[in-house]
């Protein structure tokens, strides 16, 4: 399946994650607006990118999110980054569907 064009309706998730993908695009937006079209009123995205990456949040808020831009290593334990396969200091995008 194709970020940039995802075959769910409108509003489809409560919840939904990019991890590790936007940085092999060449331009991220229409990932990012179909992403957002997907995420229902209240949902949660959540994005992922490696350090020294791009920078996402000034277009997830002006696509509808308020963006808290957190480092795994503030949420969760080295266990549980090493185990789901997350960098400690790589930013993670949480974004709220306003």
């Amino acid at each position: 399946m194709d970020v940039r064009s995802l075959s769910f309706p409108d509003a489809s998730f409560d919840l939904a994650v990019c991890f590790h993908v936007l940085m092999f695009l060449p331009d991220e937006r229409d990932a990012l607006r179909e992403l957002a079209r997907v995420v229902a009123p209240g949902g949660t995205l959540i994005v992922a990118d490696p350090p020294g990456g791009r920078e996402y949040g000034a277009a997830l808020a002006a696509l509808g999110f308020e963006v808290e831009i957190v480092r795994p290593d503030t949420l969760c334990t080295a266990w549980a980054i090493e185990r789901h396969g997350l960098l400690a200091d790589e930013w993670l995008y949480v974004c709220r569907r306003r």
